[in-house]
Formats: structure tokens, C-alpha cells, sequence
């Protein structure tokens, strides 16, 4: 009927456009089944409004975080560490996610833990865990937005019922989840991560298919080990293996350049030290400047935001090695704390050649395919001198300038 297309088209979630960070929570919100998530021309999840079902309530309206806004706050005291544990080497930065995880798990009243994993064809997910053996799933950096459809009502099903959840994702993933409970439950532990933007899930999943063969088996962004403390450098596994630096990567260089971002991450409100979760955590860029604390580890970033937050931060710190760090200088270096990634003016063609050129002139465009010979002699030297080894040397040098 006209007047309910002119009622939906005032009163709905439509109305936000491009600001809509692809969360997920308006579906799962809408109690008439009106809004499903496809997927748009670069391959990103946007909202689309059912005519015929949508009454034009506006409940999506009101509870969308991208058009209403969200409660922030800021951590008055942060800190840089790694997990004891060895399972960090599995973690992108110092293994900070799995140690909460894994102390919800050992302390906690039936938890169920909640983050991003790959599922059997290479797409990203949010889903649930409910056990330490499963955290593994759940760490290592995943440069793509996770879907989230059902995590938001499994999550308010296990709060409902006790359970101590701790749900970790993407500053706008966490507004999403408040979004749809409507409320801060005593029992919920928000962790927010310092995200840099997400690239189409569409276009990652295009490429897993091109370089798997549609055997997919495993991918990883980041590696950690003898050569190195943290490098990025994506192995996907499945029929066959590829391995490559991100310049040699379509994908990878992409993300690495912030070609490929949804359109809101360009303008996006968490962007800041104001922030959504009861804790954040990232990786640490005022480590480099401590060359005298464990220059052979990663560090992750740690800022307790509310009271849950400082008060389970009490409960886990003597698990890690950390310090305090200025909240200060670490915006000013982490720049995903201070203001969102600049738009480059290549992100306007990025997605057009995408879908209008072939692989081999995307990939002569976007990648090189040599990374020169002086970084092939840098990993030479990394293979002849182990990490451990040079955090060893960079230690001993700082502490003789400290003390001389």
C-alpha cells in the first residue's frame, strides 16, 4: 500500500544509508520479521525493509546505535602486556582475549564466550563457545566483518539464564549487542577491539574460493615464532596453499591501504579514546618506544572502561606481564584511538574494478610481485638471528643508554 511504503520509508532503518556499520542488530530487533541483511554490490551485509511486513514502528530507528548514538566512556588508566600463557602465540598481539576467555571459563558461572571464527567454507563468523578447549577458534586477528546473524539473541538467552557472558568484536558489533538488550546486564563483560575498518565479506569470500579451490581449511593473517615477534602475512590453507606478504596479496594490500572499508568505518564515531566496551584491547604501539621490557614480545593494549571492566582487569592482571602506558601517547601512535582511517581517493574505483576487471589485472594493479631485495635479506637475517635472540640485544642496548 502506498501509505505503508511512505510509513517505512520515514520510520526505518533505511533512512541511515551509508552510516550503517552492517552490525546486525536491526534485524534481530524488528519483532515483525521486516528486516533481513543481503548483500550489496562490493559484498557488504546492508539492511533491506520489507514493504509488506514493516508497520513503521521505527524500533529499528530508535535502538540503531550509527543514528542515535551510544553511551562511551574513557579508561582512566591503560596498560601494555602479554599472557603467561603459551597459548598467545596463537593471539595476533599478546594474547589478552584468550586470557579472559579463558579465566570467564575457569571463574565464572557458566560461561558462554562469544567472537569471530571461520567457518567451514572460509566466511567469518560470530558465534559462541562453550569451553576453554574451543578458545582457539576465536583468537588471531580476522581482517573481515563477521556476520552476527542469531548472535545477539543467543547471547541475551545465555544473560537470561545466568550465564557469564563475555562477547568480544568490533566497537560497532558491541553497540549492536547493547542495542538489542536494550541494557548493561551485571553478567555481560563487553571487550571492544582498536579496529582499523573491515573490508567486504563478500570480496574476502571471493578470494578464499579463488586461492582454496573451495577446499578451505584454515587462514591466518598474522604469525608469530622463531623469526619473528608479530609479522602480517596471510597462509590460507585448503586444496592449495597460499602463502604471501600483504603486498603481494589482493586482498591483504587492500586492507592494508584501506581500500576496501565499508563506507562508515571512514567516519566512524568509536574511532576514538570514548569507548563502547567494559575493556579494549589491541595491539600496543608505545611498546616500541619501551625497548628495555620484553622487546621480543607483542604487547597488547589494555584499557579497563568501566568499574566490570577494572574490577575483572584486577582478577586476571597476575596472569601477564604488563605496565602502565600513557593513554595519551598511545592515541597519538595508535591512530584508530584518536580519529578514523582517512578515505583514500582510490577507495571511489576500488570496488568498480573489482567487479569489472579480471584477477590477473586486479592483481597487476593492486599487488607487486617481488618485495625487493633488501626485504628478502631482512628475512634471511630473521631466519640467521631468532626473535628471541634480538629482543635479547635491543634489551641490553637500551638498558646500557638507560644507564649510561
Amino acid at each position: 500500500m502506498p501509505g505503508s511504503q511512505t510509513r517505512c520509508a520515514d520510520n526505518s532503518i533505511e533512512q541511515v544509508g551509508r552510516r550503517c556499520s552492517g552490525c546486525g542488530a536491526c534485524a534481530s530487533i524488528c519483532p515483525f520479521g521486516a528486516i533481513s541483511f543481503e548483500r550489496d554490490s562490493e559484498g557488504f551485509d546492508v539492511p533491506v525493509v520489507s514493504e509488506e511486513a514493516c508497520t513503521g514502528c521505527g524500533l529499528c530507528l530508535r535502538r540503531c546505535h550509527a543514528h542515535t548514538g551510544a553511551s562511551c566512556r574513557t579508561g582512566s588508566v591503560a596498560y601494555m602486556g602479554y599472557a603467561r600463557a603459551d597459548d598467545r602465540r596463537r593471539s595476533s598481539s599478546g594474547g589478552a582475549f584468550a586470557a579472559f576467555a579463558r579465566h570467564a571459563f575457569a571463574h565464572k558461572e557458566r560461561a558462554r564466550v562469544y567472537g569471530a571464527a571461520f567457518d567451514d567454507a572460509g566466511a567469518v563468523k560470530h558465534i559462541g563457545i562453550d569451553d576453554a578447549s574451543e578458545i582457539s577458534r576465536l583468537q588471531g586477528s580476522k581482517y573481515v566483518q563477521s556476520g552476527t546473524a542469531g548472535v545477539y539473541a543467543d547471547a541475551a538467552s545465555a544473560l537470561e539464564e545466568g550465564r557469564f557472558v563475555v562477547f568480544s568484536g568490533c566497537p560497532c558489533q558491541v553497540a549492536g549487542l547493547y542495542a538489542f538488550l536494550g541494557r548493561r546486564p551485571e553478567n555481560l563483560l563487553t571487550i571492544d577491539l582498536v579496529c582499523h575498518g573491515v573490508p567486504s565479506p563478500g570480496f574476502w569470500e571471493q578470494h578464499v574460493q579463488a586461492l582454496c579451490e573451495g577446499d578451505f581449511r584454515s587462514a591466518s593473517f598474522r604469525t608469530k615464532g622463531y623469526a619473528d615477534k608479530n609479522r602480517f602475512y596471510l597462509e590460507v590453507k585448503g586444496r592449495r596453499a597460499a602463502a604471501r606478504n600483504p603486498e603481494q596479496d589482493l586482498f591483504f594490500n587492500a586492507f592494508m591501504k584501506g581500500l576496501d572499508y565499508r563506507e562508515s568505518c571512514y567516519t566512524c564515531p568509536y574511532a576514538s579514546l570514548r569507548r563502547l566496551g567494559d575493556i579494549t584491547i589491541g595491539d600496543c604501539a608505545t611498546s616500541e618506544l619501551r625497548k628495555d621490557y620484553y622487546p621480543w614480545e607483542q604487547m597488547s593494549f589494555i584499557m579497563p572502561n568501566t568499574d566490570q571492566g577494572a574490577a575483572l582487569w584486577r582478577e586476571i592482571a597476575p596472569s601477564f606481564e604488563f605496565c602502565e602506558v600513557d593513554i595519551a601517547r598511545e592515541a597519538a601512535m595508535n591512530h584508530q584511538l584518536s580519529a578514523p582511517v582517512e578515505r583514500p581517493s582510490a577507495r571511489d574505483s576500488f570496488y568498480v574494478d573489482l567487479q569489472g576487471s579480471g584477477r590477473a589485472a586486479l592483481e597487476a594493479r593492486y599487488t607487486v610481485r617481488s618485495c625487493g631485495a633488501a626485504f628478502a635479506l631482512k628475512r634471511v637475517i630473521k631466519r640467521l638471528v631468532p626473535n628471541r635472540v634480538r629482543g635479547a640485544l635491543v634489551k641490553a642496548k637500551a638498558s646500557a643508554a638507560h644507564r649510561g
